[in-house]
């Protein structure tokens, strides 16, 4: 351990000293310190795990993420939205207020180490036993396809828009020196996805079944990439692009063969969100960011969506009519209103990142990025896409109903009313968890005010766009 933590510090010195003002690219003085310090597999493992840690923090998957999806869509009470958050309640951004900054940057300091790592692995740079070097290099592809995904997610219009339209810069290898001085053209949002997905396809030929099958590194990170994650991310993506066929095909075959299953009982909402550390996650949880003592990356998310005192809460959620989250919840939810919401009288908080602890005081959770859960809801909508029986599209709604308390549904009948039915679910199982704003722009639905094709973005970061003068005003 001592020997990867000396290699680490080595190679991010590196890094930093041959960095500049662009967040896209690693640069190297020369390719030789490189070569050097790459010689072998205990130091690339150290860069690929400097990777995942990019994807940990709070400006990704440890609450950013979280926070511009849900302010972007119509789940939350903007009465009761803290500082200059309340920006998204007008699309009120400029060069001064940049909210998803530091996501654009996280996301290509791990998409420059992930190429690092192929690199290194593609030019022989160490020796390994074969089975290790696939790992490594599914890992790095994988940490590299949904970086370049949920980027375009944010900084772009949406797929169901126009896919040709400008996405973000596509990385997909590592660059020379003299690489790095030659400005590059937006990507299509198209190339970008098509990019996350080439990645994700490749990296499922590579890494192990699940995490337990690692085969160089140990259990130590059970966040790490498996097979089962990249296919739940790619149906994901095909589900983004209304690709009903292979979004399908994904979705069923992670929950099919990936040996998952959900929680029961009273407490089960609330399952996936109580793994801490490094234990086997429970409550169909697919893919994970693990947090521990000393590596934790959930702050963020526990001071956005909770705490023990309501009135100081950042992000509480809308409870104002009939049709609100709040109402939708105590209504429709069953078991996740008791589970997973504090009911408070005017700033109800969403319990799921709150921890076991009931003050909320834990010190570090786990965040669940893929579930089982939502596997089922795209299975279900492509179903009824498909025009599959209605009792086919039913049994997948009603694997969701059952973890939550709820009896089975075994009237509703016709597309349009399954839809509506699964879309409902969705909607209440996946609240806060980066999948409203999205799914109302697959859907081409309006939110706030704003139409589901708004070019009221949040812009690129400075830090990119004054470093690369070929990057025009995308829309």
């Amino acid at each position: 351990m001592t020997k990867k933590i000396i290699y680490l510090f080595a190679l991010i010195g590196i890094m930093a000293f041959s960095s500049c003002e662009k967040f896209l690219d690693v640069k190297p003085i020369n390719e030789k310190p490189f070569e050097i310090s790459l010689n072998n597999q205990d130091a690339v493992y150290a860069v690929l795990m400097s990777a995942y840690d990019q994807i940990q923090g709070g400006n990704f998957y440890g609450g950013n993420l979280q926070k511009v999806g849900e302010l972007y869509g119509d789940n939350l009470d903007f009465d009761f939205v803290q500082g200059r958050n309340l920006d998204f309640e007008l699309r009120n951004f400029d060069l001064f207020f940049n909210p998803a900054s530091g996501t654009w940057d996280n996301a290509y300091r791990a998409i420059g180490r992930s190429n690092l790592v192929i690199k290194s692995i593609d030019e022989n740079y160490f020796e390994a036993e074969q089975i290790t070097k696939d790992q490594l290099r599914g890992e790095a592809l994988f940490i590299r396809a949904i970086a370049h995904f949920e980027v375009c997610r944010i900084f772009s219009l949406p797929y169901s828009f126009n896919p040709d339209l400008p996405g973000i810069i596509i990385r997909n290898r590592f660059l020379s020196t003299d690489e790095t001085q030659n400005y590059v053209p937006w990507s299509s949002i198209r190339e970008t996805y098509a990019q996350s997905i080439s990645d994700l396809e490749l990296a499922i030929t590579l890494l192990p079944a699940d995490v337990n099958a690692q085969k160089f590194g140990g259990n130590t990170h059970r966040g790490r990439a498996s097979q089962l994650a990249a296919k739940a991310f790619l149906a994901r993506i095909y589900f983004d692009m209304n690709d009903f066929v292979k979004a399908e095909q994904y979705a069923n075959d992670v929950i099919s063969n990936g040996g998952l299953s959900m929680a029961s009982g009273s407490d089960a909402p609330l399952a996936p969100f109580y793994n801490e550390g490094q234990t086997v996650p429970k409550g169909g949880v697919v893919w994970q960011i693990v947090n521990k003592q000393g590596d934790d990356g959930s702050g963020t998310i526990r001071s956005l969506f909770w705490n023990a005192f309501p009135a100081f809460v950042q992000l509480s959620l809308d409870k104002t009519g009939p049709n609100s989250i709040y109402e939708t919840l105590k209504t429709q939810g069953g078991a996740r209103f008791d589970s997973l919401v504090a009911d408070n009288a005017t700033r109800p908080m969403s319990r799921k990142f709150r921890g076991a602890d009931p003050e909320g005081f834990q010190p570090t959770i786990n965040i669940p990025i893929l579930r089982l859960a939502e596997m089922h809801l795209v299975r279900a909508e492509c179903k009824a896409q498909r025009s599959a029986s209605d009792a086919e599209v039913r049994a997948d709604i009603n694997a969701i109903r059952a973890v939550n308390a709820l009896p089975a549904d075994n009237t509703t009948a016709g597309k349009d009313n399954l839809l509506a039915k699964i879309r409902q679910e969705r909607r209440m199982e996946l609240v806060v968890e980066n999948d409203r704003w999205h799914e109302l722009r697959r859907l081409k639905l309006p939110c706030r005010g704003f139409a589901y094709d708004s070019k009221l973005l949040i812009l690129t970061p400075t830090s990119e766009s004054n470093g690369n003068t070929d990057l025009k005003v995308k829309y």
